[in-house]
């Protein structure tokens, strides 16, 4: 899926340097964002966390995606415009690597897809994460377009999107969740304050 550190230091080390640069900088933007809106009143403790979650691993997605890639400068060729290719390569050819690169390519976007509703908290979240979801995607696929460092896929935008929106229906089933024991753990209380009394 991407290539190894060790190898961008023995071909690549300038490459690998100014990725690494990138990289820690989109990380400490996370950070020093969640901060500020902390300090300031903006944000819930729960809203940093995941902020910074959000951009340390929205960072790692991206060197592994682009950044922790090689350049190929006469590669051409390097798209699939036909949706859900992947899917008839997995049933009908039964091929393990794709299934195996589909999956991944979910998995990716399912820590996105919780800390997103979380840092936004506002009435159409849900929509507007899945739509930043959709949009990183995007502009991850059309990094490998132009600097030739990967496929752009309509399968992949499709299968980062999902794992976006797997993502968000397991914040709304945490969230219904806490709110059904924080419920239960009120009426127990209520309770015991009338047998008290």
């Amino acid at each position: 899926m991407f290539s190894p550190i060790t190898t961008l230091y023995t071909y690549f080390p300038l490459q690998f340097i100014i990725c690494t640069i990138i990289d820690l900088s989109i990380m400490a933007l996370g950070i020093f964002l969640a901060v500020r809106l902390y300090k300031k009143g903006i944000f819930r403790k729960s809203q940093s966390i995941a902020c910074v979650v959000l951009f340390v691993w929205g960072a790692v997605v991206l060197f592994m995606t682009v950044l922790g890639r090689r350049y190929h400068p006469h590669y051409s060729g390097n798209h699939n415009f036909e949706l859900f290719s992947s899917y008839r390569a997995i049933f009908v050819e039964r091929n393990k690597e794709i299934l195996i690169s589909v999956l991944q390519n979910i998995l990716m976007f399912v820590p996105i897809g919780i800390t997103l509703p979380i840092v936004l908290k506002n009435n159409k979240r849900f929509i507007l994460s899945l739509l930043i979801c959709f949009l990183f995607s995007l502009f991850i696929e059309t990094c490998q377009l132009l600097l030739k460092s990967g496929f752009f896929e309509l399968d992949d935008l499709f299968n980062n999107t999902l794992g976006g929106l797997i993502g968000i229906i397991i914040y709304l089933i945490g969230r219904l969740l806490y709110q059904r024991l924080h419920n239960n753990h009120r009426k127990e209380d209520t309770l015991a304050e009338e047998n008290d009394r």
